[in-house]
Formats: structure tokens, C-alpha cells, sequence
């Protein structure tokens, strides 16, 4: 591990959760450092609301587009794939679900070091349409 004293960039992997972010309300993430710039990682989450099922998966390639010691504007972009299922209300009516797949870009700011803390913007463009979002993650990197 890590020493608490260690260059942001001397860590390599990050998990994080993440409100209002790549999955939808909530998520949680997985981010692996290929060298100082560039990461690949994923936002995966689950949501049970009464009968509805929302599942959605969000790998992304990363880079950091500027950096200090501490902080770092990044900049992100990958699918969004979504499975939503929802049970019939009634027996005589069958269950039905579809999937979809959207691409989103998403940029934002980041304290770097063992504490991870990002606040981000992103543009999710799919089957319905583009979109605006946002959202803020906390994790740990070692």
C-alpha cells in the first residue's frame, strides 16, 4: 500500500460512490490508472422502485486533462448500458423489459490523493434524446 505521503499519481486504482453520477441516482466505481494521464474504469448500479428494475453498467476511458499535486480537471467518456425490467401489475399480463445504450461525456474537478472527492457535468446523448447531468463521487485511491 501506499504510503499517506504519496504523489497523487503514485496511486493507481480508485473505488468510489457516486450520487447523481454514470449510474443514474447512485453508483458505485471501479477507476484503474494506465499511466499519469489516462484510466479506464467503470460505474455499475441497481435500482429496485416498487415493480421497476433498473440496471445499468458504464465503462469509460479517462483522462486527466490538467493536474496539480492535489487537484485535476478530468474528463471522461464510455456507453451508459441500461437493462430495465418491469413486473406486470396483474397476472393475466406479462412481464416486460427492454435494454438501451447511450454514450456520455463528463467532465469535472477532483481533489487527488488517498481521499478521492470529484464534482462533474456530463452530456448523455441516446435513443431519446441528449441530455445534462451531473454528480458528485467519494471514494478512496490507493
Amino acid at each position: 500500500m501506499a504510503p499517506a505521503t504519496a504523489a497523487a499519481g503514485d496511486r493507481r486504482d480508485a473505488a468510489y460512490l457516486e450520487l447523481l453520477g454514470k449510474g443514474g441516482l447512485w453508483s458505485a466505481g471501479y477507476e484503474h490508472r494506465l499511466d499519469a494521464r489516462l484510466g479506464v474504469g467503470v460505474a455499475a448500479s441497481a435500482s429496485w422502485i416498487a415493480d421497476e428494475r433498473l440496471l445499468s453498467a458504464s465503462p469509460y476511458l479517462g483522462v486527466v486533462v490538467r493536474a496539480s499535486r492535489r487537484h485535476a480537471w478530468f474528463a471522461q467518456t464510455g456507453p451508459q448500458l441500461v437493462l430495465h425490467h418491469v413486473r406486470a401489475a396483474v397476472p393475466e399480463v406479462d412481464d416486460h423489459g427492454h435494454t438501451g445504450a447511450a454514450w456520455q461525456a463528463t467532465s469535472g474537478w477532483e481533489l487527488r490523493g488517498a481521499l478521492l472527492v470529484r464534482a462533474s457535468l456530463s452530456v448523455i446523448a441516446g435513443p431519446g434524446g441528449v441530455v445534462p447531468w451531473g454528480g458528485v463521487a467519494v471514494g478512496v485511491r490507493w
